[in-house]
């Protein structure tokens, strides 16, 4: 198991018991691992990770909106691929109230989606944490401390991911911004800024 993949299991077994923690990183993985399909005519939110113990903390989260809940293990045929967890939330109205809940769609409307931060979610720092873990644990990666620490968050919308680095900053840390093909990459190197 990779370093980053070690400390994502890890963070992924921090208690987290109140529903405003629980709110705050679902709107997180909403935002980085989630994914609004049309699928046989129906709207599904899916959910994809390589972490069994992100998809257990996930799965157990969307509880809190409805129990008609799938989760399975896809294995990849690619050489040295890792396999991915996948949790199906298809209930529309329980969709639907996630989706307004964490400020990602407004009223069911789905063809516009705000990828920016509902600060309303945020006001005190363990709910800030709370995003910020389940936006590490939903895309994001860390070298290990031998080889000098390195934190990515990645994102494929720029209104997001500004939004990470000045969430990141407000702690006097020097988050910057870099792209890669269509992502936007989070980062922090210095390593007594990530520890």
């Amino acid at each position: 198991m990779s370093f980053s993949n070690e400390l994502k299991s890890e963070a992924a077994k921090i208690k987290t018991d109140t529903f405003n923690l629980i709110l705050a990183e679902l709107s997180a993985y909403v935002r980085t691992c989630g994914e609004l399909k049309l699928k046989d005519g129906s709207w599904i939110l899916e959910f994809v990770t390589e972490n069994a113990s992100i998809a257990r903390r996930i799965f157990t989260f969307l509880k809190s909106y409805t129990q008609n809940l799938e989760i399975y293990r896809k294995k990849s045929n690619q050489l040295n691929k890792r396999s991915n967890y996948i949790i199906i939330m298809k209930d529309r109205n329980s969709i639907d109230d996630l989706l307004y809940d964490t400020g990602f769609v407004k009223s069911g409307n789905y063809d516009e989606k705000n990828y920016k931060i509902d600060k309303g979610l945020l006001q005190i720092d363990e709910e800030i944490r709370a995003f910020l873990r389940a936006s590490f644990l939903g895309a994001g990666s860390v070298t290990d401390p031998e080889k000098g620490y390195h934190l990515e968050l990645i994102s494929q919308n720029e209104e997001l991911a500004m939004d990470l680095k000045d969430m990141i900053n407000k702690w006097n840390l020097n988050a910057k911004i870099a792209t890669r093909k269509s992502s936007f990459i989070v980062y922090l190197k210095e390593a007594e800024q990530i520890s």
